[in-house]
């Protein structure tokens, strides 16, 4: 009951956020989300909200396994998985995927398939400081297959999503919650 209040609190105070810095020149706005001039606030549109950045991350997610993945396993050259992981990623979180394929590249070492992802509902969501970065946190159900075996985990994220000048979302950054 405790963890349910205070999500609910952290809601509000997000709705409230959004509502006093979506007038301000350059603020970071959900429009693409939801509509404050024509809608009324409600709880359907803060699961409509959430489900949509649920849907982004998913997208994004399964692109850059697929993209990891295909570099990894030499069905896409490096030069052309750095390439389509900048239009997912952005900094920090872009040059440490491309450091890790060069490094993965130059040693070689065994390395799980990943098969099947299911990703969980947002929670928690965020705006920052600057008002330009969504923080949020989601479990991600991994499915590897390492040689003839099949193994899950669930694992349980921070995200930080960008908003691009496009309004296309990058997946900023990612941190385990403990």
């Amino acid at each position: 009951m405790f963890c349910l209040k205070k999500y609910i609190i952290g809601l509000v105070v997000f709705i409230l956020v959004f509502i006093s810095i979506k007038s301000h020149k350059g603020a970071f706005a959900l429009t693409n989300f939801l509509s404050l001039n024509n809608t009324k606030l409600n709880t359907q549109n803060v699961n409509d909200v959430e489900q949509e950045i649920g849907e982004n991350l998913y997208r994004i997610l399964s692109e850059r396994t697929r993209i990891m993945q295909g570099v990894t396993f030499g069905s896409l050259s490096i030069e052309e998985g750095e390439h389509q992981l900048s239009n997912l990623l952005e900094d920090p979180l872009l040059e440490t995927d491309i450091n890790y394929l060069r490094q993965v590249l130059e040693y070689p070492t065994d390395i799980e398939e990943i098969i099947a992802m299911k990703l969980g509902p947002v929670q928690n969501l965020m705006l920052s400081e600057n008002d330009s970065i969504l923080h949020f946190t989601s479990e991600v159900v991994w499915t590897f297959k390492d040689m003839d075996q099949i193994s899950e985990m669930e694992i349980c994220y921070t995200f930080e999503l960008a908003e691009t000048p496009t309004g296309t979302y990058k997946l900023r950054n990612y941190y385990l919650v403990q």
